[in-house]
């Protein structure tokens, strides 16, 4: 599909598709403007596709290549308690996580505008997917991760021929670091922008494809990318007469870190915070697309909760033991917010497992 321009959802100023920020100068997330005249598609023509990623390959931008390790097309498993839940494990795909969606859309577009460099703040799964994909698509990553994160995600990262940079402090330190090499070195900044969350809205399309029509999708929240995605991919199904019953979205973060939660209860400004005892994959406490996840939840007529560290293992515990899933903690997240807000057994319902079992972001 042709894109027309980038756009900030909050002050509305435009971008070429070609040299957009990360973020707008206001603060607001820049997203992709499609051309929709004449596009035309059908479930029966997607279909006769192999089921991946790139089944959907319409809906992203027309890049030339697409940079793909063969993600998508991740199982579901129905839950053992209830015929009408369901789990998506995104833990399946080639690094580990719903990131490599992203990923391949978003250094599809480096590749693209000849991009030979990158830099990325990560405590985790980001860092390890944008990786994965530059190497595959020849290009350098540098990434930026706290030195509190494991041993084992910073050996993988560098595995790939990237450079890991371990700094002092949280995810808010490294991203510091890494807007500062960007700014120094001028070179791009990578992670949760435009052309990413047109990879990560894939997740949509697959559980529509897999599933139908649903009541609920229940995902984490981090900086907010993947609730925002999903919505993203649920609209575009929705102009291309695919979907006519949208889903409600509900977003889950951690008590210890809650910002966009708090935000919506309150219907203000998101405020940054200390993440304090939270799971790392979804301890944000500046979150990118905070503001685009509330709109996205809102829109969708959904809603957003927290959960305790107690809620997150007893369904951790849950998923382990009565369904044989290894989810992380931001995983169990999504099971415990089902709980807490008596989601019936009833309603048609989605689970974004979105890593594999480890806590890694």
């Amino acid at each position: 599909m042709r894109v027309s321009y980038l756009h900030c959802v909050k002050c509305r100023c435009r971008y070429s598709p070609h040299n957009a920020p990360q973020r707008c100068g206001c603060g607001g997330s820049i997203i992709v403007q499609y051309d929709w005249s004449g596009f035309k598609i059908n479930w029966k023509s997607l279909r006769a596709r192999p089921f991946n990623h790139l089944r959907y390959n319409e809906f992203y931008p027309p890049f030339k290549e697409i940079i793909s390790l063969g993600e998508g097309g991740t199982p579901v498993i129905n839950s053992v308690s209830s015929q009408s839940w369901h789990f998506k494990i995104e833990g399946s795909n080639p690094t580990g996580s719903v990131k490599d969606r992203g990923s391949s859309i978003e250094v599809s577009g480096m590749k693209e505008n000849g991009v030979k460099r990158v830099v990325i703040a990560s405590s985790g799964h980001s860092g390890l997917s944008l990786a994965a994909y530059c190497a595959r698509a020849g290009i350098h990553c540098d990434v930026v991760i706290p030195s509190t994160a494991s041993k084992r995600i910073i050996q993988e990262i560098q595995d790939f021929g990237a450079d890991a940079k371990t700094v002092s402090g949280d995810c808010s330190a490294a991203t510091a670091k890494a807007v500062s090499v960007s700014i120094k070195e001028n070179i791009p900044l990578a992670g949760n922008y435009s052309y990413r969350r047109e990879g990560e809205k894939s997740v949509s399309f697959e559980l529509i494809d897999q599933l139908g029509e649903l009541d609920y999708i229940i995902a984490p929240m981090g900086d907010g990318s993947l609730i925002a995605s999903m919505w993203r991919g649920c609209k575009d199904l929705c102009a291309a007469r695919l979907l006519y019953h949208m889903p409600r979205l509900v977003g889950v973060q951690s008590e210890g870190c809650c910002p966009i939660v708090r935000a919506f209860a309150t219907d203000s400004r998101i405020r940054k915070v200390t993440p304090r005892g939270s799971p790392r994959s979804i301890s944000c406490g500046d979150p990118l697309d905070g503001d685009l996840a509330i709109q996205s939840v809102k829109e969708s007529e959904g809603g957003m909760v927290a959960v305790s560290g107690l809620e997150i293992a007893r369904a951790e515990k849950t998923l382990s033991e009565k369904e044989g899933i290894d989810a992380d903690p931001a995983a169990a997240s999504t099971l415990a917010a089902a709980i807490k807000l008596k989601i019936p057994k009833t309603a048609k319902v989605a689970f974004v497992v979105a890593a594999r079992g480890d806590d890694l972001d």
